[in-house]
């Protein structure tokens, strides 16, 4: 009998010590599975990633894309929208829980709506000191902001390229009316169209892409610029209605209905078409962005030079910009992502973002490299180009604010309203709608 109970005995020992190596076994291995669970997925090689750009930049971006498959194994899908839609698209794409985004185009103007609407992951983080160093300090200070949640600013997209617009002229057109280099103000622009006209050469003297809501604003603010004028005033109220802002757009509708220096193709083409048209040699002077200047750069007769000024006080006029890359802030791959990123920097002597989008390169080490000269030869004229560039405001609503703006430019563009009306409505919408 007291056999038994010890034999009893000793098998609930037995049992409890097995439930309690189960139950410890099942403890010990729950924090790994746990862990394991909520790591990032980006601590794991994801089987692909996506980046989404516009039309423009495309074609760079496949060509690092396979670069990064080739180091990586990781496959790149590029999603492409047309330039005057990738706002939308990413904002359609990104504003969710979770995005299946990894990296988009950020175009400067757009950067602080991004990082305020929580779409841009920030980059501090990332971004080493050596690299820093070697990224020209213009393409990088666009893309940084205070944030009151850090104690340094922070950098929320990484420059793919600097962009800016500038003047193209034919040089057979000037020199069949003994010039020999381009104007150097308006009025000296204007001089040169009249003796053209004289000839019987031309019909119009400039061709502009003001289809191309990008490309209305762009030159919309440089003459803007040109003109002494602002946007804003000293108190940040809204005055591009009033002086400069007035007579720039009026210099704009003048030219296509009273001295017809403007090409009235200008109002229907965007930028590419302005390009092309100009390319034929019935304009003398173009006046576009980076992207021209790789669409012209084999037309021997086709040189670039600097927007004129309006008089010898303010020697040019032009709209800084250009692209980056941002890491999704709700991507799970962020990275491999900023891996992606390393891989533009690193194969930037092999994939020259110039040679693909026009725009100028980042880095330090590449803006005087041989080769891209013998590639580019006006590309001195190119950064000094930049030296008269301004930014468009930077504000969390520019979208919104920009596309009001291009269709009151483009209502007194096409005589359906005056410029001042025009003006007067583009700046009581934005004030009502207490854009910053």
């Amino acid at each position: 009998m007291r056999f038994k109970r010890a034999s009893i005995f000793l098998i609930a020992i037995i049992v409890a010590a097995y439930a309690l190596s189960v139950l410890y076994s099942k403890t010990t291995a729950l924090p790994s599975e746990v862990s394991e669970s909520a790591a990032p997925a980006v601590q794991k090689r994801p089987a692909s990633l996506k980046v989404m750009v516009d039309n423009v930049y495309q074609p760079y971006i496949e060509k690092i894309s396979t670069e990064f498959e080739r180091e990586y194994g990781i496959k790149v899908e590029v999603l492409a929208a047309p330039s005057d839609d990738l706002h939308d698209e990413i904002v359609k794409r990104v504003d969710t829980e979770v995005s299946d985004i990894d990296l988009i185009q950020v175009k400067s103007e757009w950067t602080r709506e991004f990082a305020a609407s929580g779409f841009l992951e920030p980059l501090n983080k990332f971004v080493t000191t050596e690299l820093k160093g070697n990224t020209i300090p213009l393409a990088y200070d666009q893309r940084v902001l205070s944030n009151e949640l850090y104690t340094l600013p922070e950098l929320y997209a990484f420059p793919m390229s600097m962009e800016a617009h500038f003047l193209f002229y034919n040089q057979d057109l000037l020199c069949k009316v003994g010039l020999y280099a381009p104007p150097s103000t308006w009025k000296e622009l204007m001089d040169a169209v009249t003796f053209m006209r004289e000839k019987n050469l031309v019909e119009h003297g400039v061709i502009w892409g003001w289809n191309d809501s990008e490309g209305l604003m762009d030159d919309y603010t440089l003459l803007l610029n040109a003109m002494g004028g602002q946007y804003k005033d000293v108190n940040g109220k809204w005055i591009f209605n009033r002086g400069a802002g007035l007579k720039a757009l009026q210099f704009m509708v003048d030219s296509l209905y009273d001295n017809q220096l403007t090409d009235p193709l200008s109002i229907r083409v965007n930028e590419s078409k302005a390009s092309e048209e100009f390319a034929k040699g019935r304009v003398p002077f173009l006046i576009a962005g980076s992207y021209a200047a790789l669409k012209l750069k084999d037309y021997s007769n086709i040189k670039v030079a600097l927007i004129p000024g309006f008089d010898k006080s303010l020697k040019s006029s032009s709209v800084a910009g250009g692209s980056a890359i941002g890491l999704v802030r709700n991507s799970r791959n962020k990275d491999w992502g900023w891996k992606f990123i390393q891989m533009m920097s690193e194969k930037r002597n092999d994939v020259i973002v110039t040679d693909y989008t026009g725009g100028l390169p980042v880095w330090n080490d590449m803006i005087d490299l041989a080769t891209l000269r013998q590639t580019y030869p006006s590309i001195d004229i190119m950064k000094e180009q930049f030296e008269y560039a301004i930014n468009q405001p930077l504000t969390a609503s520019y979208h919104s604010w920009a596309r009001d703006l291009q269709a009151s430019l483009m209502f007194a563009l096409q005589q359906k309203n005056t410029p001042q009306d025009a003006l007067n409505q583009a700046v009581r919408r934005a004030q009502k709608d207490l854009i910053d």
